[in-house]
């Protein structure tokens, strides 16, 4: 993530409290593990969450940020109001014997040696480390997250489409030289002799969400730039090395799959190389001409 998009990020999960930060958690613990079983929040008895059948979890979110407050919460062993490793100890510890605790905040020394002194082993999962938890995954698992989180679509769209641009044009340095000139004719017409009757509706669903990102796409880019024609030069090529035989709708499938490479299951991903493909459709360099 660009540093404005984790910075938005990081701040709306800091904003998250309590309740609403474990519920954050759980969507973020489901996409991220293949094996996570949430508790019910009524009767967990200590678990917020249980991790490959061996780690139960404890959530940390507190209104202010108090180290008394956070000894008390997790250690406590007052009948009416036990701490949250009194609960894993008593009801889990036997059939999960990991415990991880995650907090919406950097760990401090002092947590970590309060923590390390109930249980040793127990996992810390802070802030950094759900950022980078982010970083790991597809972006189609990053997108459930983002709109978990109500984060408007224009600040990753920036971050895949640089990533995209990156992936593509990267080892083709030699592809710099002369600007590639292109027009620009009115998109519907270039659209009705490149797609079929049966496609057009799906054309004008492309086009649309082209559009949505066409600015961004261009500002990456650049005008005249050797980024630029490195990367329609790149596209160029590869569409003409595709069988000609084929409708534009299955050569662009095959330039989707050869660029997105072991990221062909991530359909977010290829859902913005789509766009990029379509910028240079736009400007009649690839696909017949109207």
């Amino acid at each position: 993530m660009d540093n404005t998009l984790e910075s938005i990020v990081k701040r709306k999960i800091e904003d998250l409290k309590d309740v609403h930060f474990q519920e954050f958690v759980n969507k973020l613990y489901s996409v991220y593990y293949s094996n996570f079983v949430v508790v019910k929040q009524k009767h967990d008895k200590g678990a917020d969450g249980i991790i490959n059948n061996n780690t139960v979890i404890a959530c940390y979110a507190p209104e202010k940020h108090i180290l008394n407050n956070f000894k008390k919460k997790i250690n406590c062993e007052k009948i009416d109001s036990r701490g949250d490793f009194q609960k894993y100890r008593d009801n889990w510890q036997t059939d999960y014997p990991n415990w991880q605790i995650v907090y919406n905040g950097e760990w401090t020394a002092e947590m970590i040696q309060f923590v390390q002194n109930l249980k040793k082993e127990t996992e810390l999962v802070g802030l950094p480390r759900i950022l980078q938890m982010f970083q790991e995954l597809t972006w189609t698992k990053r997108k459930q997250l983002f709109d978990y989180l109500n984060i408007d679509d224009k600040y990753h769209a920036n971050d895949i489409i640089s990533e995209i641009v990156d992936d593509i044009i990267k080892e083709n340095e030699n592809l710099k030289g002369e600007r590639v000139k292109y027009e620009s004719p009115i998109l519907e017409k270039k659209i009705s002799v490149n797609y079929s009757q049966e496609d057009l509706d799906l054309a004008q669903i492309e086009v649309e969400s082209f559009y949505q990102n066409a600015h961004i796409i261009s500002e990456i880019i650049g005008e005249n730039t050797d980024k630029q024609t490195i990367l329609l030069t790149r596209v160029i090529k590869d569409y003409n090395a595709t069988n000609q035989d084929f409708i534009f709708k299955e050569r662009k499938k095959l330039l989707i799959e050869k660029y997105a490479k072991d990221k062909i299951i991530d359909d977010y991903y290829c859902h913005y190389i789509n766009n990029l493909l379509l910028y240079v459709f736009e400007k009649c360099l690839i696909g017949k001409k109207p």
